[in-house]
C-alpha cells in the first residue's frame, strides 16, 4: 500500500502572498469559529462549532483552493491570528 508523497514545506513568502488575498468576511468567520470553540464544553453539544466550521468550508475562497486546502486553512489561521493581535 503506497501513501501519497509529502508536499514540500510552504515558504513564508507563499503563505504571505496567500494571506493577502483572504476576504475580510472569511477572517471574521474564522474568529467567530474560535469564539464558539472556546465556549464549547468538552463532551457537550458541538453542533454550533460544526456549523461554524461548515460555513468556512463553504466560502468561495476556500472552495477555490480545495486542491490545497491545508495551505488555505493555514493562511486563514495566520490571518486570523494577526487580526486578533491588532484588535
Amino acid at each position: 500500500m503506497s501513501s501519497q508523497p509529502r508536499r514540500k514545506p510552504v515558504s513564508l513568502s507563499e503563505l504571505h502572498a496567500l494571506v493577502e488575498t483572504i476576504p475580510a468576511d472569511l477572517i471574521a468567520l474564522e474568529l467567530r469559529r474560535r469564539e464558539i470553540k472556546a465556549r464549547t464544553k468538552p463532551g457537550g453539544c458541538r453542533y454550533r462549532l460544526y456549523r461554524a466550521e461548515r460555513a468556512i468550508s463553504e466560502q468561495a475562497w476556500i472552495v477555490a483552493r480545495k486542491g490545497d486546502w491545508r495551505m488555505a486553512r493555514k493562511a486563514l489561521k495566520w490571518a486570523a491570528d494577526w487580526q486578533e493581535t491588532q484588535a
